[in-house]
């Protein structure tokens, strides 16, 4: 059987400087990850960007060309990349 030497404290009564030693770098960490960056829809950072106005998909490589076009979006009133007919299914790939 173990003996602590001692009082013994749960946690609940953990000291302030204790706790502030745990939260500080928390802290801390979090701020550097909200760095200024630009963000899309929602705040999330953009991971991805094209532009498709000279009307060409320069850069990408679908499987099925003939099931892709660039077209002019009219609620946007740019060029965007448009999957015109879906292709067949390729393998299932699991997370």
């Amino acid at each position: 059987m173990l003996r602590a030497r001692g009082p013994v404290r749960p946690p609940s009564a953990a000291s302030p400087a204790a706790a502030l030693r745990l939260i500080l770098p928390l802290v801390a960490l979090l701020s550097a990850c909200r760095a200024d960056r630009p963000a899309g829809p929602g705040s999330w950072p953009i991971v991805v960007s094209s532009d498709f106005e000279s009307g060409a998909a320069d850069g990408w490589t679908p499987n099925d060309p003939s099931g892709w076009r660039v077209v002019v979006d009219p609620s946007a009133g740019s060029r965007v990349y448009e999957l015109v007919k879906p292709g067949p299914p390729g393998p299932v790939r699991a997370p």
